[in-house]
């Protein structure tokens, strides 16, 4: 099993979009723009070679946003309300 990590175009930076096998959070400050995983089953003696399966899964929460802390309490940006139902 492999996963690749697809890393969005960063032009301040000056890197290109590219998928990359590691992913540090922490140095990009955000979650990767889609995963990758892929699957190669093993090969048993006297049977067809099966293609690998490519699993690719997109992160749309993968932009970094800054939580604001308040004294005492945590303020989550964009909460949303619950729906009441009667």
């Amino acid at each position: 099993m492999r996963f690749e990590y697809y890393r969005d175009e960063d032009k301040e930076k000056t890197r290109s979009a590219e998928w990359v096998e590691e992913w540090n959070t922490k140095e990009e400050k955000a979650l990767p723009t889609a995963v990758k995983m892929t699957l190669v089953p093993k090969k048993e003696e006297g049977k067809k070679e099966e293609p690998p399966i490519l699993i690719v899964a997109s992160l749309p929460a993968n932009r970094y946003e800054e939580v604001k802390m308040a004294p005492g309490r945590r303020m989550v940006p964009y909460q949303r309300t619950p729906v009441r139902r009667p």
